[in-house]
């Protein structure tokens, strides 16, 4: 996003979005990757509008990455080199269009006619009427940090699975995904809602599910190293006692070697489980009415 837009823009508490208001038309700036950033609004939106949505990407795919209309929400996809004419030329069709067609703002929440406030979270910024923000806001949906045992409980399944297939080599590293999944998905069975706190917890579940799992390969190497060189069958008891003597930066090394690669696997696979459960549940988290400084 080029410099010269931001004296355009309202800055809010959150460095990724910004607010921009027309007339009387309110705007959602989003910064987005690679310097791109996107213009949210609410229409009372019909197939209409969603052609002349889909005309303002044609003529003016030179900076318009992409354009579209979703349930009422109006989305314009700018590119990193739209400059500040580029831009409001854009708004000034777009404005031209509500005009013309006597259109009105609504709520994204109940997509009825009201007037609108600002509001956030930890997540995101909405258009919201009085009514969805106070149900949204009385509605409170606490993460329960007994989620953590429920997320230990589920990653015993990818636990067994680490020593059974050990013997595969860097194969395994894969089950760090269905670690990530497991821990995701047993941590919202008790937890009942994530955050980054959630997030967290769910991560901790794995490293000590991992680590275990981890003693238990070890343990049953141990009993397969006697059983090859000394021909003597021990238990796997018998491998964890005889553990500490077999322990050093070696073994470590080798340990690591498997653990950090999985646990990479399983980092990505909650960021993306994550990424996807904000979008449906932004609601839980409580929303607060944003107070705009317009003299910023």
């Amino acid at each position: 996003m080029k410099k010269e837009l931001l004296a355009l823009f309202v800055s809010t508490p959150d460095d990724h979005y910004y607010i921009y208001e027309t007339g009387t038309l309110k705007c959602i700036i989003e910064k987005l990757s690679f310097g791109r950033f996107s213009l949210l609004t609410t229409l009372q939106a019909d197939r209409e509008t969603a052609s002349f949505v889909d005309h303002l990407f044609i003529h003016h795919s030179d900076f318009v990455k992409r354009s579209y209309v979703d349930h009422q929400e109006l989305c314009i996809v700018f590119k990193a080199d739209t400059t500040k004419e580029n831009f409001l030329a854009v708004m000034k069709e777009l404005h031209d269009y509500i005009d013309v067609h006597h259109l009105l703002q609504v709520c994204n929440h109940c997509h009825e006619v009201k007037p609108l406030s600002y509001v956030h979270n930890e997540e995101t910024i909405d258009l919201l009427c009085d009514d969805c923000f106070t149900s949204l806001t009385e509605t409170s949906y606490p993460v329960k940090s007994l989620g953590l045992l429920s997320a230990i409980v589920l990653c015993i399944f990818p636990a067994i699975v680490w020593p059974v297939l050990h013997d595969l080599g860097y194969p395994i590293i894969l089950d760090g995904i269905l670690f990530g999944i497991c821990s995701y998905k047993g941590f919202l069975l008790l937890g009942e809602n994530i955050d980054r706190k959630g997030l967290g917890l769910s991560f901790l579940a794995v490293v000590i599910t991992l680590s275990i799992a981890q003693l238990f390969a070890f343990a049953f190497e141990i009993t397969q190293v006697f059983q090859t060189n000394f021909k003597v069958t021990i238990s796997l008891s018998q491998g964890f006692a005889a553990l500490p003597d077999f322990w050093g930066a070696d073994l470590l090394g080798v340990a690591l070697t498997y653990i950090i690669p999985a646990l990479m696997f399983t980092l990505i696979t909650l960021f993306v489980l994550y990424r996807n459960y904000k979008k449906r549940h932004n609601h839980r988290h409580a929303f607060e009415k944003l107070t705009i400084d317009y003299e910023k």
